[in-house]
């Protein structure tokens, strides 16, 4: 009963200290305002609702403006429509919603999949969970290498944070629908899905790469889970249109396009630039390793209390599966060879933080069952000893 406590008093610590982190965040809010790409995103939908105050003209602009953007720089055409809705559309006075709007998403996209995955499906109680999941949140507002871009510019955060909690919400579908096989948690996965073929092309990427994983890791078991392909062609499809759009090779110049020899060199990058980008990272956030490292022991703390029967296979391929999706997070950058927003980096440190995270969950819990194993084996070997 006293580790019980300890535990809860653990946990509502952790969400005090998260609160008291964010805190500043959130009083920043009353005072950001619109800026840079913001003006040129939303000036037709700005004019269409001064001169109408009717959502459907300003609908109207926002399509034109996805037109215009089409050709001329970009194919995200997802996120140039959430560009063309800038809260300061609507009224100067809104902007402070940007900040605290994306917090949430932040917090409910982190967490919605991480609470199915561990209190749900591998039985680990809920007051671990919380403490996990508030030091994996504070790791992430308190280290991302562009603050602007994931929480207080709109423009930047429409188009990396919006996706990342789309992917996220994917994810968390695509294991309902596994163990279910509900209609609804295909449609929620159509709908995060289809939005990301014209969203960030690193959200585009994590969630297929997470969908195919899971297809083979449970697709010979449970075939309906294959109706999840309706989801990854919708999104391939989107995909496709951005790809197409002629204001890439605007963006990108003459030499951009596809080619096999570029296709090689991206994914080499890929793979050298994760390794150097975790060295920048013990160099500049050692801290962050030391979180990693205080959900390492409440990890190894929580194995004793779970229940399930959860078999924890091939730790060693597990961590290079992670290891592969993190360092494919660099494969859109490199292969497009423009000038990076503060977005990307972002974006490569939120999936940093979760693969590391959920390494270090799986090769603990495998690490746990294994010598609880060896254990019942040795007890049973002294009883027929004794016996």
């Amino acid at each position: 009963m006293k580790k019980v406590s300890v535990e809860k008093k653990l946990a509502c610590f952790s969400i005090v200290l998260f609160v008291l982190s964010i805190t500043p965040i959130l009083y920043l809010a009353g005072y950001v305002h619109a800026t840079g790409d913001d003006y040129g995103y939303g000036a037709l939908t700005h004019a269409a609702w001064l001169e109408s105050h009717s959502l459907i003209e300003v609908l109207k602009a926002s399509f034109k403006t996805i037109h215009k953007y089409y050709f001329s720089w970009q194919g995200t055409w997802f996120s140039i429509f959430l560009f063309t809705l800038q809260p300061e559309v609507f009224s100067p006075h809104t902007y402070w919603i940007v900040p605290v709007l994306m917090v949430l998403l932040i917090i409910v996209g982190t967490t919605m999949p991480g609470y199915y995955f561990l209190v749900c499906r591998i039985g680990m109680k809920k007051s671990y969970f919380i403490i996990i999941d508030c030091i994996l949140l504070l790791l992430m507002f308190q280290f991302f290498p562009s603050t602007k871009s994931g929480i207080f510019w709109y423009n930047g955060t429409a188009h990396y944070v919006v996706p990342y909690f789309l992917a996220m919400l994917s994810v968390y579908y695509f294991i309902r629908f596994i163990d279910s096989y509900k209609k609804r948690h295909l449609t929620g996965a159509l709908v995060c899905m289809t939005l990301l073929g014209g969203a960030s092309y690193l959200a585009a990427l994590f969630a297929p790469i997470v969908l195919v994983l899971l297809l083979i890791c449970y697709g010979r078991k449970r075939t309906r889970s294959f109706w999840l392909l309706i989801p990854l062609g919708a999104e391939l499809v989107g995909l496709i249109v951005s790809f197409a759009a002629p204001g890439n090779k605007v963006r990108g110049g003459d030499e951009f396009g596809f080619s096999v020899s570029r296709v090689a060199f991206t994914i080499g990058e890929s793979f050298r630039q994760g390794v150097l980008n975790i060295g920048i990272y013990i160099k500049e956030k050692p801290v962050v390793f030391l979180l990693l490292l205080m959900i390492a022991f409440v990890v190894w703390d929580a194995a004793d209390n779970i229940q399930k029967k959860v078999l924890f296979k091939m730790p060693v391929l597990f961590c290079v599966l992670m290891f592969c999706i993190y360092c494919a997070m660099f494969a859109p950058g490199i292969y497009a060879g423009t000038e990076l927003s503060g977005g990307v980096p972002n974006m490569i440190f939120q999936i940093f933080a979760l693969t590391m995270t959920a390494g270090i969950i799986y090769v603990l819990l495998w690490l746990a069952k294994k010598t609880e194993s060896d254990i019942s084996k040795r007890r049973l070997i002294d009883r027929r000893v004794k016996g």
